[in-house]
């Protein structure tokens, strides 16, 4: 079980069997002050431990994130430092192998490496297939 998981509800427990006994505590002293003091002091601790949980639950899943990222963008490298092959060298393309910067009637643009569509340097993907830069 997740540590966040556990927090939670360990806060759910603690809470309910803090508010039974400070039920039974202010029927025995018949003082409604006990159950206010016990209600209000248990669902203080229990709120700050159901919070711990949900912030653990949340680094997990940054953290999670992050990796799937940092895997994405290894792959990418590798992809991009892997040697061509001969029949890729050999035959030209249509499109160009990367996006490039080019002097359009005084405005920046690029080339799409994946389509060859030329785009204004303001997109940050192509109009045409969705790519990015």
């Amino acid at each position: 079980m997740q540590v966040g998981n556990v927090c939670k509800v360990s806060a759910i427990i603690v809470f309910s069997l803090d508010f039974i006994g400070s039920i039974i505590i202010a029927a025995k002293t018949e003082n409604f002050m006990f159950f206010l003091i016990g209600f209000l002091s248990s669902f203080l601790f229990c709120l700050v431990l159901y919070a711990l949980g949900e912030i653990v639950d949340q680094l997990e899943i940054s953290n999670n994130n992050t990796y799937q990222l940092y895997k994405m963008l290894k792959s990418k490298e590798a992809k991009d430092s892997a040697p061509a092959s001969p029949s890729q060298t050999s035959t030209p393309s249509s499109a160009p192998a990367r996006s490039v910067l080019l002097s359009n009637t005084g405005k920046d643009s690029w080339v799409c490496r994946s389509c060859g569509t030329r785009n204004s340097n303001t997109d940050m993907s192509c109009r045409e297939c969705g790519k990015y830069k």
